[in-house]
Parts: structure tokens; C-alpha cells; sequence
């Protein structure tokens, strides 16, 4: 609607600065006085248009010219109402052509998608509504004496069309921090790609934005729609289409990315997934194995093969590029696009050549190698002539550290190095830790809390050395640091809540206290704790849920997943296991998963909870085995 507010108030302001320079310079009166238009032409009274979402489908409007009382340019403006309206007050007015003076107009489809979206008629269905023509001096317009009716039927899709789309959630490569959501290329207006990673059995989403409160949009088979969360059944690297003009999402499973050498027709090398739509090889030697019985001719593209047993190329942008690089290639050289057999693939178009003359054997040369297809960059690839003994082009923060801190302003540890908060070590070269981070005050991670450590940083879900992170939202995060791929994923932690299994109730939220504990002391428990499932107030059953911004919670119960005693003395009872969805699907039958994991606290069976009094606590710092606290006061 801001569009066509700003095409009819830019006509009415031509339309009256002529107006005044024509009759002010000549001192006569203002005449606003403009016939109405007598007769509409096209299109047809009661056509039906099958609406597309094609940026180029328009339906043509025209009528017959009315006249200015003074000799001077009408305007006119094409207005729309409901169907049972007398356009007293229209729903929507579009300019004519040539800035309002032309006496036609051609309107796309996704104008009138819209207008259809603002009559109420819903996404997919059939509706009608009137239109008729204004024409005026740019105020006090005169309407035709004709009306007509149009039927549309509606795009699958959005009236209003995100500029930007972000991928997010637990189940993403981003995790659930805003600030390291990853970002979709545009493709045309409404049509939005990417190639990520999903994981199956945990959510994610996309928003239109990463900062304020963003529309949020999720799958339902292959309908996009607005609120809501997906999710896949098997983990992968996917591409991604999103088309919001017709309501329409497509994922493509790829199985794997691979070098391709042209003249032996052969696609041995298998480049592996490193993250964030980003393929890489790094230091690899060149060796008989990939090649045929050409191993000399410098042609080479890519190959991208899907789980449905299809396969794409990716080569030069410029289809018909036949030229090396040179001692100095322009960036644009190494731009990537995807291409099916459909565009006119031949074993030699399109393709790239390495900087070296025909006759020169690829085997022995070591390379760099990648196929980036990012949204912030121009897709596009590497080929790097390396040596075996020369560092990684982007080494990253290997070889990883033993230990693993949290320091600076916007974190709890603050700048002092021994105030730094310890992270935990849950495999060799992975991090993970829960804490508070301060938006907008950086902070960082080092290797020790005393000496000179090495600094590490993350950046849009990338693990870096050197340099300071810092989050858009204040928030209690889980943060996973993985050195042997230098990812890192931010997850916001909504509240972790006490949970009785047979009632289901999580109505007690601990809050949050400091460094990875939620606490609560001195609190009595009452009726409105035991609300749900079975009303029991008297079963001993127990455990914590810990939701997440995105929607998603898990729930943390004993590490031992079969436990069904109660507290015998030995502190390991009370040691806490974060489980996922997937998890609890997996160790336990449906009927089980309300039940299980779970603590008994001392007291049994047939005695209430309500009146007695706890201290209550979710630990989780890396000096100690993650565990809990019910304490009887």
C-alpha cells in the first residue's frame, strides 16, 4: 500500500505544480472543475484472471479521456473497492501510466494479488471486487460513470513480500541467536535461496528481520506459511527455495559437491561441507585418481549432486567463459552459477581453467579449493595453487584448545582475565557453556585465564581467532563453540521451569541467579503446581524444561535415563543430561516420555507436595558436573 501511496501523491504533486505555474503566473483563479471519464474500455466487465506470480503479468486498464474545465492535464488514478462498496471510501488506488496522465494503466498481478489480500479474500482462493476510474486535478476527484467488476483468484503466497529473509532455530546452522541467523539470497523479488545445514528433529524458522520483532514464516509440506516452526526428518546439507509470490518452499537434498575435470569426464574429488553454504578443500595433492586418462587439459567446473539422483554444474557466470584467470583475475572471473542440462551443458561448457599452459599435468600440484554460495557475496568459487607445507588459507582457531573461557564487558566474566568464566569441555575441540550475554558490549573467548591467552571470536555462526563478538539481545544463551569445524551456535534461553511428570505442570519458573545457575530458595509449594494431567499432589516425579526463544524446550533429567529411585546419599543421583525432542523419541515409547527421564524427591507416594518448602536449583558450570538441587527446608 506504501507503494501505491507514494505513485499517487508523486502524480498529484506534478499534476498541482502544474497547475499553479500555468494559473498563478497568469493571476487567474484555481479551476479544479474535470469531467468524469464516460466510458471504461478494458478490460471486460466480470473477466476473471487466473492471478500468476510472473514479475512481467499485468491485466491492462483503459477508458475514455475526460476533460479539464480549463483546457489543462487531468489525472487520473484506477480505485478499487470491495465488492458491495459505493467508493466512498476505496480500498486501494493505483496511478495511472506516464505518472497519473496517461488514460491506461497496466497493473501486475502482485498489485493486484495485494489489492485481493486487502479486499480479505485469502491466499488461494477466488473473490471479486469493483474498480472504476477517478479523474481530477490531483484533488476532488470525479468518478466514472461507468463501474466494473474484476474476479481474481489469488497467489498461493504473501501480500506483502519480505525484502530480506533470515534462517534460524535450533534445528538451523545458526542457532537461536538473531545476530548469527543466516541470511538468504535474494533470487528475484519474492524468491529467496540458500544451501544450509538442517538437523532433524529440532526446529527452526524464518524471520523477515534480526532485530525488532520480525514476521516469522515455516513449511507445512510445501506451503510456506506465516507463524510456526519446521522440521525436517533427516539431517543434511539442503538447498532451499522460497518463492512468497506463490506460497511455494522447495528443499533439495545434496548428497555432495565434487570437482569435475572436463576433458576425462571424471568427478572422483569430493569436496566436504564446511559450513554456512560453504564447500572446502584445503592443501589437497593433486593425484592420478582424479583424472581419466586426460590429466593435462586446465578445464574444470563443479558438480553438485542431489539425493533424487539429479545433478546441477556449477561454472563461470558467463556461460561461454573460455579464458585463464591470468597473474591477476578479476573477482568476477571466479563467480559461480548453477546450470542444468536444460541451459545447453557439454562436457566443456561451461567451465573455469587453472592459470597453467595445456600441456601441463594437474598431478602433483597441491590447491585450496571451494564453492561458496552465500548471501552476503557474489556465489563463487577458489582455486588456489598451494603447497603441501604452506598454511590453510583460513586456518581458523586450530589446533584446538584444552580449555576454553568467556571475558569482556558484555559477558559475566567481565574484562578481568581471572574473572573469566570457564567453559565446558564435552568433547575433544568442543566448547559449550549457559550464561548472560549484554547486547551491545563486546566480549570474547581465550584458551587460559592467566599469561598472555590465545583470543578467539565468533562471526555470523564462524569460529575466528582474534577479535570480539558481540549480541544484538541481552539474553541467557547456550553457546556451543565446535573448533573441529569453527562453527559456533547461540541458542536464547526463554526460562527453565520445575516440572511435575504426572500433571505436566511447569507453572514454577526458576530465575536466572548468575554464571549457568537457576535458582530459587525458600519456596512452598502450592496447589497451582500440581494443576494438570492427573491432579496428583502426592507423586514424587520430577524434572526440569528449559525453553528456548525459538519455541523449542528440552528437558533435563538424570543422566541415567532409566533412574527410578530416590536420593540415596550419592551426589551422581542428582547430575543432570540436557535431552532433546529427538532424544526422548528415541530412548522412550510415547506413552513413557511424560514420565521419563525423572528424579523422585525423598518423600512417597502418598505424601502432598503442597506446604512444603524447598531450595531449588538447574547448575550448570564446567567446574562441576552439570546437576540440580531439591533441598527440603
Amino acid at each position: 500500500m506504501k507503494t501505491i501511496c507514494k505513485i499517487i501523491l508523486l502524480a498529484s504533486f506534478f499534476a498541482l505544480l502544474t497547475l499553479f505555474a500555468n494559473n498563478c503566473s497568469d493571476n487567474h483563479e484555481l479551476n479544479l472543475n474535470v469531467t468524469a471519464v464516460t466510458q471504461l474500455n478494458e478490460p471486460a466487465d466480470d473477466i476473471s484472471v487466473p492471478l500468476q506470480s510472473s514479475a512481467s503479468a499485468a491485466v491492462y486498464f483503459e477508458w475514455e479521456p475526460a476533460i479539464a474545465e480549463d483546457g489543462e492535464i487531468v489525472v487520473y488514478e484506477v480505485v478499487f473497492d470491495r465488492e458491495d462498496g459505493d467508493f466512498s471510501n476505496p480500498v486501494a488506488r493505483i496511478a495511472s501510466d506516464g505518472k497519473g496522465l496517461r488514460t491506461y494503466a497496466s497493473i501486475t498481478h502482485k498489485q493486484l494479488n495485494k489489492i485481493a489480500a486487502m479486499m480479505g479474500i485469502a491466499a488461494s482462493a477466488t473473490g471479486k471486487y469493483q474498480w472504476t476510474v477517478f479523474s481530477s486535478k490531483g484533488v476532488m476527484g470525479s468518478k466514472a460513470a461507468e463501474t466494473r467488476m474484476i474476479e481474481v483468484t489469488r497467489l498461493a503466497g504473501f501480500a506483502d513480500i519480505p525484502a530480506a529473509v533470515y534462517v534460524i532455530g535450533e534445528g538451523s546452522e545458526s542457532g537461536s541467536d538473531f545476530s548469527q541467523a543466516l541470511k538468504m539470497r535474494i533470487i528475484e523479488e519474492g524468491e529467496f535461496e540458500t544451501f544450509t545445514k538442517l538437523t532433524a528433529g529440532q526446529s527452526y524458522y524464518f524471520v523477515d528481520a534480526i532485530s525488532g520483532t520480525p514476521k516469522q514464516y515455516y513449511i507445512d509440506g510445501e506451503l510456506l506459511k506465516e507463524n510456526g516452526t519446521s522440521m525436517i526428518n533427516q539431517t543434511g546439507i539442503y538447498k532451499i527455495t522460497l518463492d512468497f509470490n506463490s506460497g511455494i518452499a522447495v528443499y533439495s537434498k545434496v548428497n555432495a559437491v565434487k570437482w569435475y575435470h572436463c576433458n576425462s569426464d571424471t568427478k572422483n574429488l569430493e569436496i566436504p561441507y564446511v559450513g554456512r553454504g560453504v564447500w572446502a578443500l584445503n592443501k589437497h595433492t593433486m593425484t592420478a585418481e582424479d583424472f581419466g586418462s586426460e590429466q593435462t587439459n586446465p578445464r574444470y567446473r563443479f558438480v553438485m549432486e542431489y539425493s533424487d539422483g539429479t545433478e546441477t554444474v556449477w561454472g563461470p557466470a558467463n556461460f561461454n567463459e573460455d579464458a585463464m584467470p591470468g597473474d591477476t583475475p578479476a573477482a568476477a572471473y571466479f563467480y559461480a552459477k548453477e546450470y542444468t542440462m536444460a541451459d545447453g551443458v557439454t562436457p566443456f561448457v561451461p567451465k573455469w581453467k587453472r592459470n597453467l599452459p595445456n600441456g601441463t599435468s594437474w598431478i602433483g600440484y597441491t590447491y585450496n579449493m571451494s564453492l561458496i554460495l552465500q548471501a552476503t557475496t557474489p556465489y563463487t568459487h577458489t582455486l588456489i595453487e598451494t603447497t603441501p607445507d604452506d598454511p590453510d588459507p583460513d586456518p581458523g582457531p586450530n589446533p584446538a584448545p584444552t580449555e576454553l573461557y568467556i571475558m569482556g564487558e558484555g559477558s559475566e566474566g567481565g574484562s578481568v582475565l581471572t574473572q573469566a568464566v570457564k567453559m565446558t569441555s564435552i568433547e575433544d575441540g568442543v566448547f559449550k557453556m549457559f550464561t548472560q550475554l549484554t547486547a551491545g558490549q563486546n566480549y570474547y573467548f581465550v584458551d587460559a585465564n592467566i599469561g598472555t591467552p590465545k583470543q578467539y571470536s565468533t562471526t555470523a555462526g564462524v569460529l575466528n581467532e582474534n577479535g570480539t563478538s558481540i549480541v544484538s539481545e541481552t539474553g541467557i544463551y547456550k553457546i556451543v563453540l565446535n573448533f573441529i569445524d569453527n562453527t559456533a551456535v547461540y541458542s536464547k534461553i526463554s526460562a527453565v521451569k520445575w516440572f511435575h511428570c504426572n500433571t505436566g505442570n511447569k507453572a514454577l519458573e526458576l530465575p536466572y541467579t548468575n554464571r549457568g545457575v537457576w535458582a530459587l530458595n525458600d519456596y512452598t509449594m502450592t496447589d497451582e503446581n500440581f494443576v494438570g494431567g492427573d491432579n496428583s499432589k502426592t507423586n514424587p516425579r520430577y524434572r526440569f524444561v528449559m525453553e528456548y526463544s525459538d519455541g523449542t524446550e528440552t528437558v533435563w533429567g538424570p543422566v541415567n535415563t532409566n533412574e527410578d529411585g530416590t536420593p540415596n546419599g550419592d551426589p551422581a543421583y542428582f547430575h543432570a543430561k540436557e535431552y532433546m525432542a529427538a532424544d526422548l523419541v528415541d530412548l522412550f515409547p510415547e506413552n513413557e516420555r511424560q514420565f521419563k527421564p525423572k528424579w523422585k524427591r525423598t518423600q512417597n507416594n502418598s505424601v502432598s507436595w503442597v506446604g512444603y518448602t524447598y531450595d531449588l536449583s538447574l547448575i550448570l558450570q564446567a567446574d562441576n558436573s552439570y546437576t540440580h538441587t531439591l533441598i527440603e527446608k
